[in-house]
């Protein structure tokens, strides 16, 4: 990957993510990162285009309102740390949806699907383009604090008929099997507790009492994570002795 990503450690440090890895332009957020993290001119840095490819680049100039990045290494794409996996979740309240969008994408999963329906938090109603672009930038912020290369991807679907089928369980607070390594999507239900559809879908039970939506989310996509990324010894899947 050109010079090391951190040696060992295989981290991107300090990573930011810009629209054009060619052309890499800091914008006023991009500015406010760079300042924030104190990096003089002629610092080394690393960028990503926020779909898993990243080049080595040179902070150029860094002032106080503005900055300049040069890239001096060869794109590279790069792995997945985790197989991709998803959580499909109803809204919780507007700042605990941009909560759990940051800790989604601090977790690496790749995709968010957003459900709604009457009885949600939000009467079923639809994000405005304001809202998705405000969650899309604060995933940003958050994958790019992270070190994450990929930005999870938010899909405002609505209805479970729009959701992929393969390898999708119900996380059921009433209990249900485990979650397994075939397990690609947890879908998360409103407050109320009341899913209308996926009957026939297999339920799952996550760890806890009765957590928050945007809690069960989180503790979800942990789990997907650990899971297809080998953090959890299969030989503890029987618990604590």
């Amino acid at each position: 990957m050109g010079r090391d990503a951190n040696g060992a450690t295989g981290r991107l440090e300090p990573f930011f993510i810009v629209d054009d890895l060619e052309a890499p332009v800091v914008d006023d957020a991009l500015a406010a990162h760079l300042r924030a993290r104190r990096l003089g001119p002629r610092a080394s840095i690393w960028i990503g285009d926020g779909r898993g490819r990243v080049r080595a680049a040179t902070l150029a100039e860094v002032g106080r309102r503005t900055a300049r990045i040069e890239a001096c290494g060869e794109i590279v794409a790069q792995p997945r740390r985790t197989p991709e996996v998803s959580i499909a979740s109803y809204a919780p309240s507007r700042e605990r949806l941009a909560w759990m969008v940051a800790k989604l994408a601090e977790l690496g999963i790749a995709d968010l699907w957003l459900l709604r329906a009457p009885h949600d938090r939000r009467g079923g109603e639809p994000l405005s383009a304001h809202e998705l672009g405000r969650l899309e930038r604060i995933a940003r912020e958050a994958a790019q604090q992270a070190e994450v290369p990929w930005v999870v991807r938010i899909h405002d679907v609505g209805t479970l008929d729009e959701l992929p089928r393969d390898g999708v369980v119900v996380a059921d607070p009433a209990g249900g099997g485990l979650v397994g390594r075939d397990v690609r999507c947890i879908v998360i239900g409103p407050e109320s507790g009341r899913i209308d559809g996926l009957a026939d879908v297999r339920r799952v039970r996550l760890p806890g009492g009765i957590l928050r939506v945007e809690t069960a989310a989180v503790v979800a996509g942990a789990l997907l994570v650990a899971l297809g990324g080998n953090i959890v010894d299969p030989a503890c899947a029987g618990g604590y002795a």
